[in-house]
C-alpha cells in the first residue's frame, strides 16, 4: 500500500513539475518572441520611415520646388531664437 502510495505521489510530483516547466519553457519563449518580433518591427519601421524621409528631401530639394530649395540653401542664414 506504502509503495502504491508513494508511487502515485511521485507521478504527480513529476506531472505538476513537468507542467510548471512547461508553462514556464513557454512563457520565456513567448517573451523572447515577443522581444524579437517588437524589436524587427521597430527596425522595418524605422527604415520605411528613413526611406521616406530621404524621398520626401530628395523630391524637396531636387524635384523641382524652387521655394524649398530657396529655404534649403539659405537655411545657414536663418536664425529661428
Amino acid at each position: 500500500m506504502e509503495t502504491q502510495h508513494n508511487a502515485l505521489l511521485r507521478v504527480a510530483l513529476e506531472t505538476q513539475h513537468n507542467a510548471l516547466l512547461r508553462v514556464a519553457l513557454e512563457t520565456q519563449h513567448n517573451a523572447l518572441l515577443r522581444v524579437a518580433l517588437e524589436t524587427q518591427h521597430n527596425a522595418l519601421l524605422r527604415v520605411a520611415l528613413e526611406t521616406q524621409h530621404n524621398a520626401l528631401l530628395r523630391v524637396a530639394l531636387w524635384g523641382g520646388n524652387s521655394v524649398l530649395q530657396r529655404i534649403c540653401r539659405s537655411s545657414h542664414r536663418l536664425r529661428l531664437f
